[in-house]
């Protein structure tokens, strides 16, 4: 499947009667300017992210959000449950920067994943912790 416009990359994985079982997209990020640490301005970001995503998706309910690590690098959680073409989805969005002072162009890694999909995803807050959207988070890197 193609990328979204303006996406960078977007794997789909589908069940034989074409529903959406699970979804890997890689998107640009860019901060506005900020003064502070990165860790400090993610989440003031993540507030206006949050409403995007709710406006966006159907029966959007935000899970819960916070500060995480992708391969050593500090990024930010935003964790969903959603209506994606008309059925349930869990999703997991990372927002991440380059380990840097003052970096603002970064990715946002959108994961989607059915319900059923995985025996060892019970919830939102474990969607790239388990299954197939786990390896491809954990072995994303800038470059």
């Amino acid at each position: 499947m193609p990328a979204d416009p303006g996406g960078y990359v977007k794997v789909q994985r589908h069940r034989v009667d074409g529903t959406l079982e699970d979804s890997f997209a890689v998107e640009p990020l860019t901060l506005p300017p900020y003064a502070g640490a990165l860790s400090g301005e993610l989440p003031v970001y993540a507030e206006g992210y949050i409403r995007g995503l709710a406006s966006r998706y159907e029966a959007f309910v935000l899970r819960g959000e916070g500060k995480t690590r992708v391969n050593s690098v500090l990024a930010y959680n935003v964790l969903y449950s959603a209506r994606v073409d008309g059925q349930t989805m869990w999703g997991r969005d990372v927002l991440l920067l380059p380990d840097r002072p003052g970096a603002r162009e970064g990715v946002d890694i959108v994961m989607l994943t059915s319900p059923t999909a995985n025996a060892q995803v019970t919830s939102p807050l474990e969607v790239a912790s388990a299954g197939v959207l786990l390896r491809p988070l954990k072995t994303f890197s800038f470059g």
